[in-house]
């Protein structure tokens, strides 16, 4: 027979407790986020400027699809 330290007890609590919190809450690119959330986040905040003007008031956006917007337009070409 196994004996059973508080350790494993810990352990076993702690790895519980991730599966169920990864089933509860959605993964954080899947979220939408309104483009006053996007520009108010600490995240995007060197940013703010360019996401204002590209990001369109009523609409919401993912974090992949912030992401992707932002690359596009920083990869943009300049016009003489």
């Amino acid at each position: 027979m196994t004996k059973t330290t508080n350790l494993d007890i810990k352990a076993e609590a702690k790895i519980t407790k991730v599966k169920n919190k990864s089933k509860e809450s959605p993964a954080p690119s899947l979220t939408n986020f309104t483009k006053q959330q996007v520009v108010g986040s600490k995240k995007y905040g060197r940013y703010r400027d360019v996401l204002n003007a590209i990001l369109k008031d009523d609409k919401t956006y993912t974090r992949v699809e912030v992401e992707k917007k932002l690359e596009t337009f920083l990869k943009g070409k300049v016009s003489k």
